[in-house]
């Protein structure tokens, strides 16, 4: 099996952080002084981009999560929330 990016073979757990695209728009505009809206068009067009690029390049659909261990919405957790899932997940790895 491979890395999620299609490049080194797995030996770990793999973590994947996402939300909705108004959030990460949101959380984008404050951090970078900048409108929502710009952000949004900024956002979707780099992720258009990228799921070109890796579909090219990798054969790799950015849209499918099956080769994560785990996937976490950070739109429904603060950066505390979801360092604690992720950490709690790598600490439980092999629990099973």
């Amino acid at each position: 099996m491979t890395t999620p990016r299609g490049l080194w073979p797995r030996t770990e757990a793999g973590e994947f952080s996402r939300t909705n695209l108004r959030t990460r728009a949101e959380r984008i505009a404050k951090r970078e002084a900048k409108l929502v809206e710009d952000a949004m068009a900024e956002t979707r067009a780099r992720e258009e981009s990228e799921a070109r690029r890796y579909k090219m390049y990798y054969n790799i659909d950015i849209n499918d999560f099956s080769n994560y261990d785990l996937v976490v919405d950070s739109g429904k957790f603060d950066e505390t929330g979801t360092l604690a899932i992720v950490l709690a997940a790598v600490r439980c790895r092999g629990c099973q």
